[in-house]
């Protein structure tokens, strides 16, 4: 069984809706099934994320000001686990869970434009690329609608979170959707 989602978010804020936060998320899974509902999961997630701020700033003692702040955020994932299924396979609606261990990996970068008040200068400053990594865990849950016999469409959550830090489940979820194709 092959799995592929996508999301997207964009919301516009600030009181020109000047200010911006795009996400993007990929993701894929593969599932070997070893009875009729319990499969092995691999899975694999790339999730991009950009905050635009676009506010004018006074750097006090300087000349010049902050005209703009962009953080830039790649999150990968890629884990193993296991999937259960809460139907048949024949189904109309199948509901599935899973879950496992995973390793994220989160690289980030921030981009300040400053601009001279004396000639209008525009300077940009660069942060060097952050990147930490992490043993975590995923978890999913997802309900497909079978379109044929061998392809669903469908819609799933999805969670990943420091290793053994249940409370921070919440803090991380996707809403995707993306098709199913059973081989």
């Amino acid at each position: 069984e092959v799995s592929l989602d996508f999301g997207y978010d964009k919301q516009l804020y600030g009181t020109s809706r000047q200010n911006s936060l795009v996400s993007r998320t990929y993701s894929g899974s593969w599932s070997v099934y070893f009875t009729n509902s319990t499969a092995i999961i691999f899975n694999y997630s790339l999730s991009n994320e950009t905050a635009t701020e676009n506010n004018r700033y006074d750097v006090t003692g300087t000349n010049v000001d902050i005209t703009s702040y962009r953080n830039k955020m790649e999150n990968v994932v890629y884990g193993v686990g296991v999937k259960q299924a809460l139907s048949g396979k024949g189904s109309f609606l199948k509901p599935m869970i899973s879950i496992g261990y995973a390793k994220q990996t989160i690289t980030e970068s921030t981009t300040y434009t400053f601009q001279s008040d004396v000639d209008g200068t525009i300077y940009l400053l660069e942060s060097i690329p952050t990147e930490t990594s992490q043993d975590s865990v995923f978890g999913s849950f997802s309900l497909e609608i079978s379109l044929t016999r061998r392809l669903s469409v469908r819609g799933s959550i999805k969670t990943v979170f420091p290793a053994f830090d249940f409370n921070k489940a919440k803090d991380d979820l996707k809403f995707l959707t993306g098709f199913t194709c059973y081989l």
